[in-house]
């Protein structure tokens, strides 16, 4: 079960770049110009909570319709 749940909550830049259909070089530059869904590292391992990309794309949507 927990397992699970780590495995779930957090993702790597692999993993967002294929969420926001964008490349994983992009996905990176924005952690190292701190634009796009915020990020953490554990160690010298860079990591998104999931809940932070689900509202980095919210808040990109609710722009574009303004």
């Amino acid at each position: 079960m927990m397992k699970q749940v780590i495995d779930t909550e957090f993702i790597d830049a692999r993993e967002v770049a294929t969420i926001l259909k964008v490349p994983v070089s992009t996905v990176h530059y924005w952690a190292s110009a701190k634009k796009g869904p915020p990020s953490f590292k554990v160690e010298k391992h860079r990591r998104w909570a999931v809940s932070d990309v689900v509202a980095y794309i919210e808040a990109q949507r609710a722009a574009a319709r303004d």
